[in-house]
């Protein structure tokens, strides 16, 4: 009687899966502020930009956010973090309360924005820091959801179509062997 002989590595199979799934993943949650949505849902436009205006990308200034992004694997689980203790609410939206900290900030800003216009018209980012530098403090500020990680339709349709290939490549390399 002939046996058929089929040893498959499981942890070593899904740890190959999940790296593919990190990578591909990763690619595009950094895409996603080319995109300056979340996948196609795009993300609101900041109150001082003129409506049309692709200015200046939205959570870009600096790359600061998008380049703290790190994934990990870690046993059966993918992971991804940011180390910027702000990327929570701009990624889930939500209320921050104002501190005089804030408002030191905006004021700075503002001055900045003052100084570089030097007397021309002020510019509606130099409104907004002025508006901002006099919040009450203790007062609520909403922030809009700008997600940039998360779990969508089109991450589903990623690991799904990685996880496929990843199996189909394993088990073309798999040696069958009869007993």
């Amino acid at each position: 009687m002939a046996k058929l002989n089929l040893n498959v590595d499981m942890p070593k199979l899904i740890t190959q899966c999940l790296s593919d799934v990190q990578i591909k993943l990763s690619e595009e949650f950094d895409r996603n502020f080319e995109r300056q949505a979340f996948f196609s849902e795009k993300w609101k436009r900041r109150r001082y930009d003129p409506p049309g205006s692709e200015q200046r990308g939205i959570l870009t200034k600096s790359s600061d956010l998008r380049k703290s992004i790190l994934s990990k694997v870690e046993g059966r689980k993918l992971i991804f973090t940011s180390s910027m203790p702000y990327s929570k609410i701009h990624n889930e939206g939500g209320a921050i309360t104002v501190t005089q900290r804030m408002k030191g900030y905006f004021l700075h800003k503002y001055k900045e924005e003052k100084k570089r216009m030097k007397g021309k018209e002020m510019t509606e980012e130099g409104a907004f820091y002025r508006a901002m530098a006099l919040k009450r403090r203790g007062s609520k500020i909403q922030i809009p959801r700008r997600m940039f990680i998360g779990k969508s339709p089109e991450v589903e349709k990623i690991i799904r179509e990685v996880a496929e290939e990843c199996l189909e490549e394993y088990f073309n390399n798999v040696q069958f062997t009869l007993k």
